[in-house]
């Protein structure tokens, strides 16, 4: 399927959600919540399967980041919707009371969040018919081909880094120490987090060029700095534990289609690897249960099996099925309960506040302004609103609506256009395979986390990859000037 095609059907079945999200304000209907989600979910299949069947479009940010955002906040609110109203259909209105919000709210809150998906989508295919997305995507298969000892030398450095921070502390159980929330990030962390996307993508790469050529010893190598990769994910949470197996996905087929006839050839292994991604996640919110978070951060490996030996399965997948029946709504319910505040009460959105702090949040240490005096995000809306929010579901598209309004699924977007697109042109300029392949892993890492990712974070990561590619691009230039010309 064309990318015009693809773009088309993806947005018609988008504004098809959002008339039905329209209809529910006049017609309040469980039936109209459950006919947006499928209408955004049919939407986001014409963008997934794009995404599987054409290799570059899955480093294009502006392509992947709208599909996922559709798939998240869609089916996210349909199995909520569903698991709680099995258990009871009363437990879904005192779900939704409790969030300030109605069954309208919701389906509205869906209906933003696809015109925010749609305009993003719409970017990505300009930015998919520039040379961009191709040319980098044929400067990582040439890196993984002809940089290989590059590259194994790369991964087995950020691998003995990240055995050093788990080590001292750095990184424990939840990622940082809760306790020394406010010290400022290690060095080695901050060095090796923008390479870290890659390592996944680029191990499984190799997995599979060793199985196809038959060096066992070489796969049982890669497969053991695979289990180190997987375990830093791991201890990052349960959502970073699904996404070290999705990186992986992508770089077992990185230069080539996934089809449908191909994963169900291979329908046992694709099975039986899903049930391990989500037995290793499930086992990180067990361990959380079977102890506190901040005890849990400082326990031994011995004492938290003995921990999870003595949890009671029966109450515990009670408890684990309402905790993901609950969560998996959280950005609906967040977005629902401002949608109904603007339209209830005479608040009004932030007009800018919240993309001006982030702006500066993002900004370099204390280089523009002292940043413990800045509010933003939870602390703004509670100070503005006189709310009490807690455990929010942050995301882009929540903070453009908070900001702007209905206006913020244009306004949000076009800015996000505007700082990606200069990452994408230094990347292609730059004409470094390595950078490619980190900066394209960033990009598919970025979009995975866009359920869950607010503007501070998304303005980091791509400042971060500029610097690393200006600093390649001036590397490079005076490496070309130092050469004497050939006669």
């Amino acid at each position: 399927m064309s990318l015009s095609v693809t773009t088309n059907r993806l947005t018609r079945y988008c504004l098809m959600a959002v008339l039905a999200a329209g209809l529910c304000v006049f017609i309040p209907s469980d039936y109209l919540l459950v006919l947006t989600g499928l209408l955004s979910l049919v939407g986001a299949r014409y963008g997934l399967a794009y995404i599987g069947t054409v290799p570059e479009s899955r480093f294009n940010f502006l392509l992947t980041a709208p599909t996922l955002i559709l798939i998240g906040s869609s089916l996210g609110m349909l199995f909520s919707f569903t698991a709680i109203n099995y258990i009871s259909p009363d437990i879904w209105s005192i779900t939704l009371d409790y969030a300030h919000t109605t069954t309208a709210d919701v389906a509205l809150a869906q209906g933003y969040t696809n015109l925010f998906a749609s305009i993003l989508f719409q970017l990505g295919s300009r930015l998919q018919r520039s040379t961009y997305p191709a040319t980098i995507q044929q400067h990582i298969v040439a890196g993984l081909q002809q940089h290989r000892a590059t590259l194994i030398t790369v991964v087995l450095i950020v691998i003995t880094c990240q055995l050093y921070l788990i080590q001292t502390g750095q990184l424990v159980y939840g990622g940082r120490d809760i306790s020394d929330e406010t010290a400022p990030t290690h060095p080695v962390m901050a060095l090796i987090a923008p390479l870290v996307p890659a390592m996944p993508f680029v191990l499984t790469y190799y997995i599979r060029q060793h199985y196809n050529q038959k060096a066992f010893g070489q796969l049982l190598i890669v497969s053991g700095l695979v289990g180190v990769e997987l375990f830093w994910f791991f201890l990052s949470g349960r959502r970073s534990t699904i996404f070290f197996f999705l990186l992986a996905f992508a770089g077992f087929f990185a230069n080539e289609p996934i089809r449908l006839r191909y994963l169900l050839r291979h329908g046992i292994q694709v099975v039986l690897i899903g049930f391990v991604a989500l037995k290793i996640a499930d086992t990180y919110h067990k361990i959380r249960v079977a102890n506190r978070f901040e005890k849990a951060q400082h326990m031994s490996v011995q004492d938290i099996s003995a921990g999870l030996q003595s949890v009671d399965d029966g109450k515990y997948e009670q408890l684990r099925n309402l905790n993901l029946a609950a969560r998996a709504s959280y950005s609906s319910l967040a977005l629902g309960q401002f949608v109904n505040l603007f339209s209830t009460t005479r608040y009004q959105p932030l007009y800018g506040q919240e993309l001006t702090g982030s702006l500066l949040f993002a900004s370099p240490s204390n280089f523009f302004v002292d940043k413990r005096t800045l509010l933003v995000k939870e602390h703004l809306y509670e100070r503005t609103y006189s709310l009490g929010l807690s455990d929010i579901s942050e995301t882009i598209y929540l903070e453009s609506f908070i900001d702007f309004g209905w206006l913020g699924f244009l306004v949000y977007p076009l800015l996000i256009g505007l700082v990606i697109y200069p990452a994408y042109w230094l990347t292609e300029r730059v004409n470094q395979p390595l950078i490619s392949l980190f900066w394209g892993c960033t990009c598919m890492h970025l979009a995975l986390t866009m359920i869950e990712t607010d503007l501070i974070t998304f303005l980091s990561v791509v400042r971060t990859a500029l610097l690393y590619g200006l600093l390649a691009l001036l590397l490079g230039q005076r490496g070309t000037s130092s050469t004497p010309a050939s006669a």
